[in-house]
């Protein structure tokens, strides 16, 4: 891992006071720089993705299209965060 990250998470707007909005995470690299004009600096950035049911990585760029590798996740729903 590298020694800063960004965690992104991905929510969707609060609808119902008893609905837990929190889909999963983004986890990026903070110590690389993003070229905004050049799609293949994902792999620069990228480490892994959590989403219901599923991880994301990898980011690989080909044909100008980027390509993840999908594993299999137990977390179907949201999941409180981790307080330490």
């Amino acid at each position: 891992m590298p020694q800063f990250v960004w965690v992104v998470k991905i929510s969707t707007p609060q609808l119902f006071p008893a609905n837990e909005r929190k889909l999963g995470e983004i986890v990026l690299d903070a110590t690389q720089e993003l070229d905004t004009q050049n799609e293949s600096s994902i792999n620069n950035v990228f480490i892994f993705a959590r989403l219901p049911g599923t991880y994301l990585s990898g980011g690989e760029v080909s044909n100008e299209d980027t390509h993840f590798t999908p594993v299999p996740s137990q977390l179907t729903s949201h999941t409180g965060l981790i307080k330490m």
